[in-house]
């Protein structure tokens, strides 16, 4: 009955968060390719530098993009008391949220073909669908840590940047194959250097469905032992 009664609200969720959150996100794309586009550069004269703009203006966009689609996604509602409305119905909450987790990752791979045509129409034609990867990975990953933070604090975002930020920080500091320590830091650490990685391989994509689904069962438990009308 729960998880009936939170289905129901999959387009009111798109309408009303998902939806113009992504919008948003398109337009900052639309923003920044309509000046870049008005000499119409020509993919034959440099194609490797083209490619490398484009791979990396999308992963610059993307990382804002998981932001502006997971930032708040319990956390406002808890400090702004939405949830008294968006739960008034027989519905779980758990179902609700992760419900509304599990579009905003949808819309991350969204927003990366979105990424391709506004590119592709506006620059150069591209067309690379390879970044729908990167979109995936950025949604699963950071994503899943933001939703994880937001039932914690209305600061979910400094602080995923701030683990994310500590995570590169000791990666680099410690190469895996340069002794035991890094070895272990690369087993136990988030794999935030997949985020712009166009191809992953099963194991991969495998690591970071672990990493997706451990954020999701502590932002669950948080949720669960923690009432929303809590401060």
């Amino acid at each position: 009955m729960m998880r009936g009664n939170a289905v129901r609200y999959v387009g009111w969720q798109l309408l009303d968060r998902t939806g113009p959150r992504l919008l948003t996100a398109w337009l900052i794309v639309a923003g920044l390719c309509a000046p870049m586009g008005l000499g119409r550069p020509d993919r034959a004269a440099n194609p490797e530098l083209l490619q490398t703009l484009f791979q990396n203006l999308h992963f610059q966009l993307a990382c804002l993009a998981v932001i502006i689609l997971f930032h708040g996604i319990v956390a406002e509602d808890r400090v702004k008391g939405y949830y008294r409305f968006y739960l008034a119905k027989p519905v779980s909450p758990l179902w609700f949220y992760g419900q509304s987790a599990g579009l905003a990752v949808a819309a991350m791979v969204l927003f990366s073909a979105g990424f391709v045509a506004i590119f592709s129409l506006l620059v150069v034609p591209l067309w690379d669908w390879h970044v729908l990867a990167s979109g995936a990975v950025l949604g699963l990953l950071v994503g899943g840590m933001l939703f994880a933070l937001s039932t914690i604090t209305q600061r979910d975002w400094l602080w995923m940047v701030v683990a994310m930020v500590g995570t590169s920080v000791l990666r680099s500091r410690f190469p895996r194959a340069e002794s035991p320590v890094g070895w272990v830091l690369h087993v136990v650490l988030p794999p935030n250097h997949l985020t712009n990685e166009t191809t992953l391989s099963a194991a991969e994509w495998a690591w970071v469905a672990v990493w997706a689904v451990g954020f999701l069962a502590i932002g669950m438990a948080v949720l669960r032992w923690r009432p929303l009308g809590e401060d």
